[in-house]
């Protein structure tokens, strides 16, 4: 039975991979401080104690049950570069999220503003239900963009072709919300603001209300099918670059740039 394996976080930074086998890789840039690494506690610390001994960026791997390092600065460069086009999306996509995030926060303020709207207490409670409605609709669909980019990250260093596939279908799920639920939230603005206009004086100011939630609203759907084009491109660059990096590591053992690491006693 092959041995689960958590994500952790430490200095540095690494790119790394498993293939079916349970063989593991580690990237390691010196002088950046964000790290995911797929690897057991054991070899984490392995990793951990390399980076207090190893001057510059390295490549660190397992395979058949023994660990390799590799300084050779052409054949490291090579490997950051084949994982840069991944990193850089991965940037893009939580910028996005960081928009999504901003548009619920958009929709949540409009709906306190319908609310506040001079309503007496009568009319307060016949709006509640619509209100409801809307406050359940908008955050989930800022919930759904942040694990649409949670997706993106862990296909940044996913390279399970299997779960690839896996988190590419859950992509293509989450996108697939938001296009209902946009429409949903824009029915029930248009209700809200109907009630509104029948109970409060100022038709024109509900009427404005009611606009500005349909366009806050429209860039969801938008930015949901960006986010998903992404994810998806994600996964493609993210199995190039794990594909590249494999050979890289062949290469380093087939022409002896790969150091065998001596185990630590117990």
């Amino acid at each position: 039975m092959p041995r689960h394996r958590d994500g952790f976080s430490f200095d540095g930074t690494i790119f790394s991979g498993m293939s079916n086998r349970g063989d593991s890789y580690a990237l390691v840039r010196s002088g950046e401080k964000r790290i995911k690494v797929s690897a057991d506690r054991g070899e984490l610390d392995e990793i951990k104690r390399l980076q207090g001994s190893v001057s510059g960026d390295f490549i660190w791997f397992r395979k058949d049950g023994k660990s390799y390092l590799v300084q050779n600065p052409a054949l490291v460069a090579k490997v950051n570069a084949a994982w840069e086009p991944s990193k850089k999306l991965g940037a893009e996509m939580e910028k996005q999220g960081d928009i999504m995030r901003q548009h619920g926060d958009k929709l949540r303020e409009l709906g306190e503003q319908m609310r506040a709207n001079d309503m007496g207490r009568a009319e307060h409670d016949a709006a509640r239900e619509t209100e409801r409605q809307m406050r359940s609709l908008s955050r989930p669909m800022e919930r759904i963009g942040r694990q649409m980019e949670a997706l993106g990250r862990r296909m940044e260093t996913e390279d399970s072709a299997e779960r690839r596939e896996a988190l590419s279908k859950q992509m293509a799920e989450l996108q697939a919300k938001l296009g209902p639920m946009q429409e949903e939230l824009n029915k029930a603005a248009r209700e809200l603001a109907a009630k509104h206009a029948k109970m409060e004086p100022n038709r024109e100011q509900m009427r404005a209300l009611q606009e500005k939630m349909k366009v806050a609203s429209e860039p969801m759907r938008e930015l949901g099918q960006k986010m998903g084009e992404m994810g998806r491109e994600q996964g493609r660059l993210s199995r190039e670059a794990d594909r590249a990096t494999r050979e890289l590591i062949e290469e380093a053992i087939r022409s002896g740039q790969a150091v065998p690491l001596e185990p630590k006693a117990g």
